[in-house]
């Protein structure tokens, strides 16, 4: 995306913007849910990639980032349970994926 090479608080700017206008763009939401990820907001990453998913299933890349924010609370299973059901939708795409199931699982053996 062009806006990555901007600061994250003129990115969540302009995405909010287009969100004012356009409320139903998944994509607007699937991208401010990066950023607060990245800033390490869980809750509200967790609020906009749950809003994405509801307008576009078909991402299994959203399902990972909420796999992710569950990970990152320490909610195992939650976090296990999204990544497998993203996996069918991801196979199609890409196969990384599964790669990064298995370094998921490996780290939670190791957590424990």
């Amino acid at each position: 995306y062009w806006a990555n090479c901007l600061p994250h608080k003129q990115q969540m700017m302009g995405y909010q913007r287009i969100l004012k206008k356009f409320p139903n763009a998944a994509f607007a939401h699937e991208r401010i849910a990066h950023l607060f990820f990245e800033e390490g907001d869980m809750d509200s990453a967790q609020g906009h990639i749950q809003k994405a998913m509801q307008l576009d299933s078909r991402r299994a890349k959203n399902k990972a980032l909420l796999a992710q924010c569950y990970a990152k609370r320490g909610e195992w299973e939650k976090a296990i349970a999204a990544y497998q059901s993203s996996e069918w939708l991801y196979i199609d795409q890409h196969f990384d994926l599964l790669y990064a199931q298995q370094q998921f699982l490996d780290l939670k053996g190791i957590q424990e």
